[in-house]
This record gives C-alpha cells, sequence and structure tokens, in this order.
C-alpha cells in the first residue's frame, strides 16, 4: 500500500510546485483534480491505519479542493 500513499504524495507535490513555478494556476480545474486526488488516497491510507492527524488533515485537505474544483468549474472561460 506505499504504492497509493506514494503517488498520492506526488500528486500533491505536482499540484503545488506547477503552482509555485507558475506552471499552474491555482485556479485551474487540473490543480484542483490533482489536489483533491492526492488528498483523498492519502486520507484513505489514514483512515487505514487509523491516523486521526493526517486524518484531520487530508480530511480538510479534500473538503477544500472539492469547493475549488466545483468554483473552478462553474467559472466562464476566457
Amino acid at each position: 500500500m506505499q504504492h497509493q500513499s506514494l503517488f498520492g504524495a506526488l500528486l500533491l507535490l505536482l499540484a503545488y510546485g506547477g503552482q509555485q513555478l507558475r506552471l499552474l494556476r491555482s485556479e485551474s480545474p487540473l490543480y484542483q483534480v490533482l489536489n483533491l486526488t492526492g488528498a483523498a488516497l492519502l486520507l484513505w491510507r489514514a483512515l487505514g491505519e487509523n491516523s486521526y492527524g493526517f486524518v484531520l488533515l487530508e480530511g480538510f485537505w479534500v473538503l477544500v479542493s472539492v469547493v475549488g474544483l466545483a468554483r473552478s468549474l462553474r467559472r466562464p472561460s476566457g
């Protein structure tokens, strides 16, 4: 199951690094999907290990990413 947590962390790092290097905008759907997917994978792993601090962290990250994704999809393009 280490593959799951490593992949989740990689997705979060891609989103963060892409945003910091100005390759991704934090308002873009891709950025939000990377964050949501990475956090969800890490949340699933944390739940399986009863790691409550990480459940809180990743659960919050998932919720914020869902809101961000919904906003980015409602935004008119152009």
